[in-house]
């Protein structure tokens, strides 16, 4: 996987941010970060974790997990192998189980994406993800510099991603919108896991409704 500082000016507190499929940093170097340094993973082709990332958590006094979409289980995965223990971590709009007819995308779906993949279909996606013409708008105008064949091998890295039965995070946020991981799917997963969850509002891209990343860390309100 790829990792690129976001915002690195020093800060005390650190917040690691796993992104979900086919992204890049161009979509979120818009987000203010209040008091904190962001550390973005993205481009999970290969499974090895950035060194540089691994010793940067060590320079920190608190350190926060947010991860989205299909990042959710990658970040599952390197907590463990990494035994990293964030302060406070938080999932939105993914779940453990990225291939799960009830925890996650649907096996169909998720199959039909990666034999159909091409401009056009990633198009579509992006329409099904963003949902507002306004934040489709937006989202075209930062849009990842990614090509279709990296895209698609990094979707079938992303398919064998094994689910667990425990996890990390302690709070999920769903989208009201979710069309990519349906919003049942996600709920039901969480709550098989005792996750606390927030809904809010909006497709499955939320990041342009926040100014900062502590806005967003700060949102939701349990429905446990």
């Amino acid at each position: 996987m790829k990792a690129e500082w976001l915002i690195h000016k020093g800060a005390s507190k650190l917040i690691l941010f796993f992104a979900g499929w086919g992204m890049d940093p161009r979509l979120f170097e818009r987000i203010a970060a209040k008091e904190s340094d962001v550390l973005m993973f993205y481009n999970y082709c290969e499974d090895e974790f950035p060194a540089f990332a691994a010793e940067s958590c060590g320079d920190y006094d608190h350190v926060s997990l947010v991860a989205w979409s299909l990042g959710v289980p990658v970040a599952e995965r390197v907590c463990r192998q990494q035994s990293l223990e964030p302060c406070c971590s938080l999932a939105v709009n993914g779940t453990p189980c990225p291939v799960d007819d009830r925890y996650g995308i649907p096996v169909s779906l998720f199959d039909s994406t990666i034999k159909a993949l091409s401009e056009e279909s990633l198009l579509r996606f992006y329409r099904r993800m963003c949902k507002q013409p306004s934040l489709l708008e937006q989202f075209l105008e930062n849009v990842p510099r990614r090509t279709i064949q990296e895209l698609g091998l990094e979707l079938s890295v992303l398919r064998n991603v094994s689910p667990c039965d425990q996890s990390v995070f302690h709070r999920a946020l769903i989208s009201t919108h979710d069309r990519i991981v349906p919003a049942g799917n996600q709920l039901r997963c969480w709550q098989k896991l005792g996750v606390p969850t927030g809904n809010i509002p909006g497709p499955h891209f939320p990041f342009y409704d926040y100014a900062s990343w502590e806005d967003l860390i700060g949102t939701g309100t349990s429905t446990r």
